[in-house]
């Protein structure tokens, strides 16, 4: 048994919901009924009776739910006591915490090595919830937040950038035409992609759309099969900026495309960083704004 199956239990016993659960604490609903399985199993117990797709908890499960929480407040406490406030909990979105936080945590603890990082990753609007009810200290996300209970400002920025094989007719021009690209065999990220969203609604203001040949929400993929295939990727460059100095890929400007866009910093308006968090933040800071220098 582990610290996070009492939290994923305690939290079916608050909510006496398991899907209700699975939402508060973002995991999938088949994760926590096989948390509460595992917890049945391993104690030979029953901790909720099931009638008509309602949970009822059961005696020895209320017993439990008790027992639980002191133990949950005391792991807590130990934790408290060692980490102190030098404990970081961030969120950030999949690309951000895989491209800037991920670095940044190895550089921060050089100069902090008794700080103690814990790092969720998922996607911008699945932060939010958790930086409000306090489980993160702040979040880095894609999406401006809408929600009177935060305080965000702009981190850093990002571009999507066009792309072809140093081959394709279009790298010798120094600018192309919006019809131009979309004549193109295009590859992009999946559908409900943030940046994918973002280059469907520019497209749109100018009455275009475009129909991708391949399209996946791993870069890597999307970029090998662009220089086996040939054609016009449409990507951010904080995904690509390595493999545009390693192959060869050209970077196309395209005439009238606004491509830009905002990263966030979002935490409870109440919520006062320490310099520690302060300290982490620059470093992020500081490594998107190394990758920036490249784009110029």
């Amino acid at each position: 048994m582990t610290i996070q199956n009492w939290r994923v239990f305690i939290t079916v016993c608050k909510y006496n919901s398991i899907t209700k659960a699975a939402q508060v604490m973002h995991v999938a609903q088949p994760s926590v009924s096989r948390t509460i399985r595992e917890i049945e199993q391993y104690y030979d117990i029953k901790l909720f009776e099931r009638v008509n797709k309602r949970l009822y908890i059961t005696a020895t499960g209320e017993e439990l739910f008790y027992r639980a929480k002191e133990a949950v407040r005391a792991f807590d406490a130990i934790e408290e006591s060692i980490y102190g406030n030098k404990s970081i909990k961030i969120g950030a979105s999949v690309m951000i915490g895989n491209y800037i936080v991920q670095d940044a945590i190895e550089e921060f603890r050089q100069i902090s090595p008794t700080s103690h990082i814990e790092m969720l990753i998922d996607v911008s609007e699945m932060l939010i919830q958790p930086v409000i009810s306090g489980s993160l200290d702040f979040a880095i996300v894609e999406k401006s937040p809408s929600s009177d209970e935060l305080e965000q400002t702009v981190f850093s920025g990002d571009y999507l950038v066009a792309l072809c094989n140093g081959d394709h007719p279009l790298s010798a021009k120094q600018k192309i035409t919006l019809k131009e690209l979309v004549q193109q065999k295009i590859f992009l990220k999946s559908r409900g992609n943030t940046s994918r969203t973002m280059f469907d609604n520019e497209l749109k203001k100018y009455g275009y759309s475009v129909k991708p040949v391949f399209e996946s929400n791993n870069t890597d993929e999307v970029i090998d099969r662009l220089l086996k295939e040939g054609g016009v990727a449409v990507l951010p460059f904080l995904q690509t900026h390595r493999r545009l100095e390693k192959e060869r890929l050209v970077r196309l400007s395209v005439d009238k495309l606004d491509l830009r866009r905002n990263y966030y910093i979002v935490r409870r308006k109440d919520k006062t960083l320490p310099n520690n968090m302060k300290e982490f933040i620059e470093i992020c800071k500081k490594n998107a704004n190394e990758v920036n220098q490249h784009f110029v």
